[in-house]
């Protein structure tokens, strides 16, 4: 019987790094089939003529924003491999909070073993939005960052405590990349040791 896909969440704020964490670590590892799930749900939508950017994703009315999602995660249920989607805990709109991936988009994932938080300093998250050219961010004010980190933790705890699985928390401060990629290789070692 073929073994079952293993899927890791990797979440964390706009600016945390994640992305780029996920991608130094893993690299061209064949192991490992990485998914944003950001870049899936904008592919999605300008095929229907939605959107024009990935951050025009979040503006979406949310019935329009869960149906792309829906589709999203349909395609990554039929995936092969161990897959690790790249997401964001929360996504934040006119000082409201919406879950990036709500709880019944994960009851559709088969096989979730592992999450990952990949945070950083609100100082860092500042300056990365700040120097970031290829995205649209808003420049938000220290307290509003810590919000936002805050409900991010809030909504990972929710899933843990869902699926009943750890969560690992990286750290991704400005100048220790080398030792974020050290921490998230040891994390998912750790995940897949744990779900052999």
């Amino acid at each position: 019987m073929p073994q079952k896909n293993r899927i890791i969440l990797v979440f964390g704020s706009p600016g945390a790094g994640k992305t780029t964490v996920i991608t130094k670590s893993i690299g061209n590892n064949a192991a490992y089939r990485i998914i944003n799930i950001g870049t899936l749900m904008k592919d999605i939508a300008m095929k229907k003529g939605y959107v024009s950017d990935r951050d025009a994703v979040r503006y979406l009315p949310i019935k329009v924003a869960t149906a792309i999602r829906k589709t999203a995660i349909g395609q990554i249920e039929r995936m092969p491999g161990n897959i690790v989607i790249d997401t964001h805990a929360s996504v934040e709109r006119s000082n409201r909070y919406f879950p990036g991936m709500p709880l019944d988009a994960i009851s559709r994932l088969d096989g979730i073993v592992g999450i990952i938080y990949v945070d950083a300093k609100t100082d860092d998250i500042i300056k990365r939005r700040k120097s970031d050219k290829n995205r649209k961010r808003e420049m938000e004010s220290a307290d509003t960052i810590d919000l936002q980190r805050s409900i991010n933790i809030a909504m990972i705890s929710a899933i843990s405590a869902h699926l009943n699985i750890s969560i690992y928390i990286i750290e991704n401060n400005e100048g220790m990349l080398q030792s974020a990629k050290k921490s998230f290789k040891a994390a998912l070692e750790d995940i897949m040791k744990e779900y052999m």
